[in-house]
């Protein structure tokens, strides 16, 4: 099954949310502000997922 990941960048937080093909949530997460904590939450998905929007709030 296809995911698809939205990144909202923050100055001290990053929110995760990754959704399925039929727009349910799978992942919706607020997690400090570090690459590897991104990539561990998104790791179970790595494979599947199709596209990744970045948004950065300053």
């Amino acid at each position: 099954m296809p995911f698809y990941s939205g990144i909202d960048l923050h100055s001290n937080y990053h929110v995760v949310v990754v959704i399925d093909e039929e727009d349910n949530k799978v992942v919706d997460k607020r997690i400090d502000k570090n690459l590897h904590a991104t990539l561990e939450l998104l790791a179970p998905y790595k494979e599947q997922i199709k596209a990744v929007a970045i948004g950065l709030n300053i």
